[in-house]
């Protein structure tokens, strides 16, 4: 006996039937409960509403296979399959994913369902850096190189498309971040293997010898992620693939035929591999496009690199186990866009001393270099860097780190390469340890987004008020999101009250001088800022006219101060200044 519609009102009617197959009796409704039936299956549904990850066309789909599993052993099997293959499970292709499929068919062209299923490669529940994965989209050159910047903006309008279809998710309230929901990156691989397209995704040893190396030579792009993977025994076989990504691994060098049949490969992300420390041969990679070594621990770029020729992106963070590139290297890369070797991490610095004029003067003779990340540490450096136009208009990031002992480490040389000088693409700029009065360089930065500036004892003020009261004030800083200052004794003047749409984070570290912030409080753009700072300093800020400090210092509770949910505090102050935290 079963109810077919509980939707309907209910009118005492029932219906008899008769059948040999418990599945009807499920899908009429007519099933009996099963939740009780084991005391390890409730658990079991949890971890299997988990994996559907609130989707609710997955939550019914799946919910309907599983309403007359009586057993563990089949629970698990689910739990199993939906975690592997969740293409296989029952009813998932034809009831969820071909319906899902209508977003990414309602696309409209190949690039845009291209990039999507390209995202497939991250891992469940990975933040995905919008800009890195635009960078691999014109590596692999699924957008056209129209020039990096038009190019890039192309990759912006593609996320923005994959949004607004709920194929992406925005991250918090970061706009630098998107991810994929685990149901739509497992519809995305269902796709890839439906169109032929490979994708092959491991995020450990035992799934790799589950499928075993043979299988890889039908994939076009690849990734392993996890510390778990350590090694590789045998060599695959590779023609078709474009892109390999080993990422978080625990792999510490490569077998030398590993690459030998990779030749089509445009993409190769080896970063975040703490443990590498030997590249193998690279003579067989004549078509990469994009090489990242970030955050290993390689000693050296070999020689063979120069071969090569079509290489547009060369990512060195973080290497700080890299002593030398060899000279005339980086000069044979003739096709290079993107170079870039800053430290990832403050306590870095100290081994990045590599970087000399030999190294700037072969970037600087690259006819299509576009952007750099720089570190320098030596006067001539710093020289070499400041009479070149090319390499101040292509920098996107900035380190200039001084020595005790150095010749670095004085006012006339430090401040040399920052007075002057057009900065149109810089992002990011760290200053440490150097005898500087001002940043007044800043001015010309309009791309700002992050700026550090610590132990340099005579730094008084970032932007003269001169300077930010002038006509470009209103474009100088609408990109920055966060101000970082540490050990600053003379700092009394970051630029005057301004507005600040972007602004994220004002984080203050010992810089007694140090009494007033730039921030106009009343413009309700200004709507989420936290300042991080210690209690002295605040207690000793001027906040002008505004007279809100002492009513702040009533809610210091915890360490945290809520703002934008105290109705009080936005009343007291006419409700336009939203300062979502304090840090005490």
């Amino acid at each position: 006996m079963g109810v077919p519609d509980l939707s309907c009102h209910q009118n005492g009617s029932k219906i008899v039937f008769t059948t040999r197959s418990a599945d009807v009796c499920h899908s009429m409704d007519a099933a009996d409960e099963v939740l009780n039936s084991h005391h390890q299956i409730t658990e079991f549904a949890e971890t299997v509403a988990i994996e559907c990850k609130g989707l609710p066309l997955a939550l019914i789909t799946v919910g309907r296979a599983m309403s007359n599993r009586r057993t563990p052993e089949e629970w698990r099997y689910a739990i199993n399959t939906l975690q592997s293959h969740p293409s296989e499970f029952a009813d998932m292709e034809s009831s969820v994913f071909r319906v899902l499929r209508f977003s990414y068919d309602s696309l409209g062209d190949d690039k845009h369902k291209n990039c999507f299923l390209y995202c497939s490669l991250f891992p469940e529940d990975h933040m995905i850096r919008k800009d890195e994965v635009i960078d691999l989209w014109i590596a692999e050159g699924i957008l056209h190189n129209y020039g990096l910047n038009d190019t890039r903006d192309a990759g912006e309008f593609i996320i923005r498309s994959l949004k607004h279809a709920c194929l992406l998710e925005k991250v918090g309230d970061s706009d630098d971040y998107v991810k994929m929901h685990d149901v739509l990156r497992d519809m995305a691989l269902w796709l890839a293997s439906v169109k032929e397209n490979k994708i092959f995704v491991f995020e450990n040893q035992e799934s790799i010898k589950k499928h075993g190396i043979a299988t890889w030579k039908e994939a076009e792009r690849i990734s392993l992620w996890g510390r778990s993977v350590k090694l590789f025994s045998e060599t695959p076989f590779c023609p078709r693939l474009l892109t390999f990504v080993v990422r978080q691994t625990s792999v510490d060098t490569f077998p030398s035929p590993f690459f030998q049949s990779m030749h089509a490969m445009k993409v190769l992300d080896l970063s975040k591999n703490i443990f590498l420390t030997r590249l193998p041969p690279m003579l067989e990679m004549t078509n990469l496009q994009y090489l990242n070594l970030s955050d290993t621990d390689i000693e050296e770029l070999p020689i063979v690199a120069s071969s090569l020729t079509k290489l547009r992106f060369l990512l060195l963070d973080g290497t700080r186990k890299l002593k030398a590139i060899p000279e005339g290297v980086i000069s044979s890369l003739s096709s290079l866009h993107v170079f870039s070797r800053v430290p990832t991490k403050n306590r870095d610095l100290y081994f990045y001393s590599f970087w000399n004029t030999t190294l700037l003067r072969e970037l600087e003779c690259l006819e299509d270099l576009q952007e750099i990340g720089v570190t320098l540490f030596t006067v001539n450096a710093v020289f070499q860097f400041k009479s070149s136009p090319k390499l101040r208009g292509c920098v996107k990031r900035l380190v200039i780190k001084g020595n005790q002992g150095e010749e670095l480490h004085s006012p006339n040389t430090s401040s040399s390469v920052l007075s002057t000088g057009c900065f149109n693409i810089l992002h990011d700029l760290y200053i440490n340890n150097c005898l500087i009065k001002d940043l007044a360089c800043l001015r010309y930065a309009t791309r700002l987004r992050f700026v550090f500036a610590e132990k340099c004892p005579l730094l008084v003020e970032i932007i003269a008020n001169e300077f930010s009261s002038s006509s470009e004030a209103p474009n100088m800083f609408k990109h920055l999101k966060q101000l970082n200052f540490r050990d600053l004794p003379l700092l009394k003047s970051i630029c005057r009250v301004m507005y600040f749409p972007s602004l994220e984070t004002i984080h203050v570290d010992n810089c007694p001088s140090l009494k007033k912030l730039p921030l106009d409080v009343f413009n309700e753009n200004n709507s989420r800022i936290s300042i991080l700072g210690d209690k002295e300093w605040w207690d000793k800020l001027e906040m002008g006219e505004f007279k809100f400090k002492s009513f702040l210092s009533l809610y210091a509770i915890s360490s945290t101060i809520l703002f934008q949910q105290s109705s009080t505090f936005q009343r007291r102050i006419g409700g336009c200044f939203r300062l979502s935290k304090l840090y005490i």
